[in-house]
């Protein structure tokens, strides 16, 4: 039985798949080094600003202000950023995305069951000044968040199915079916 992707290999052939695969890729890699750089960004031009909600406790981390934690997350987001854009390595790319996306993931669980209401002030006080309300730049950015994670699992599983069946090949234990 094949599956779609098997049937797709058979039709376009191998090497027309792995470039489309390899493009899909590529696109996903430099879309996420922009969403990262860009709220890593609008993080630190929050932090700038002068406003009683930057003095607050965050709800998840009380011991931090909120210009204290949007401070920290932007550092680690261009950071990232950074290293998706310079470094060679696709799966430590991948890798970091999955990371960082896991743990807004769990950020933003974690506010759901302390009872957290409202939005998560992921952007600070930029969606004062951005178009759109902070409610709906809520749901955008959690959309981008499902995508950040969802993709970079689905390529680090891709890369991880890639190198055992190279392993295979390269050992002779592969058996065709």
């Amino acid at each position: 039985m094949h599956t779609d992707s098997q049937w797709y290999q058979n039709v376009v052939g191998p090497d027309a798949f792995n470039h489309f695969l390899t493009s899909v890729r590529n696109f996903f890699l430099a879309s996420a080094g922009a969403i990262l750089i860009t709220t890593g960004c609008l993080k630190f031009i929050t932090v700038l600003t002068e406003t009683r909600i930057m003095a607050q406790p965050d709800p998840m981390f009380r011991f931090l202000h909120i210009r204290q934690l949007l401070f920290l997350v932007a550092l680690v987001e261009i950071v990232s950023a950074i290293v998706v854009f310079r470094t060679k390595s696709g799966s430590l790319k991948l890798a970091i995305i999955a990371w960082i996306s896991a743990c807004f993931l769990i950020y933003r669980l974690g506010l759901y069951l302390i009872g957290g209401t409202g939005y998560c002030s992921c952007l600070g006080t930029a969606t004062d000044w951005l178009p759109f309300t902070p409610e709906v730049w809520d749901w955008i950015l959690k959309v981008v968040l499902i995508y950040l994670f969802v993709c970079s699992c689905a390529f680090l599983l891709v890369d991880r199915l890639t190198q055992s069946k190279v392993r295979h090949y390269a050992t002779g234990t592969f058996e065709k079916s």
